[in-house]
């Protein structure tokens, strides 16, 4: 008797992921310092249900390129899942450093720098599907809460 097993979703080596980067602009500047993140556009998309795309991630350089990256089980793949995604996209400052050698609490006070819908997958509206292969998408954002895609 032999028995096939089928799995999908993670290799070896992490998640089976394709290529993703690109760059993302505020106002037409590149946004520094900013987490970008596809989220799964599926109702179920639960740590146990390996047919959906999982959670990718990254941060924009200093130039405002951005890598996503996925981790599935300690496993990280340099890249994301077939599927469609919600994107998002926020970038926060410190409006209060502690100074130099401070000890004891310190609550950070923070100055919302994308507009505030980007930082939710449902508000966002930003809606993308990743193909097998490598996959170039590039956000304008404007601060009037409106974007651009392009390829």
């Amino acid at each position: 008797m032999v028995s096939i097993f089928l799995f999908t979703g993670c290799g070896p080596s992490g998640p089976r992921v394709n290529l993703v980067d690109g760059l993302i602009t505020l106002d037409g500047v590149p946004l520094t310092q900013a987490s970008v993140a596809f989220v799964a556009d599926s109702p179920d998309s639960s740590p146990n249900n390996q047919q959906l795309p999982f959670l990718a991630t990254g941060m924009t350089d200093e130039n405002g390129r951005y890598n996503l990256t996925t981790v599935r089980g300690g496993k990280i793949g340099g890249g994301a899942m077939l599927g469609k995604f919600n994107v998002t996209i926020n970038k926060k400052v410190v409006t209060n450093p502690p100074p130099p050698g401070f000890q004891g609490n310190y609550r950070p006070i923070y100055k919302q720098i994308t507009p505030k819908k980007f930082g939710d997958e449902e508000e966002s509206g930003i809606v993308v599907e990743v193909v097998k292969g490598k996959n170039v998408f590039n956000f304008g954002l404007k601060s009037d809460g409106s974007f651009e895609i392009s390829k």
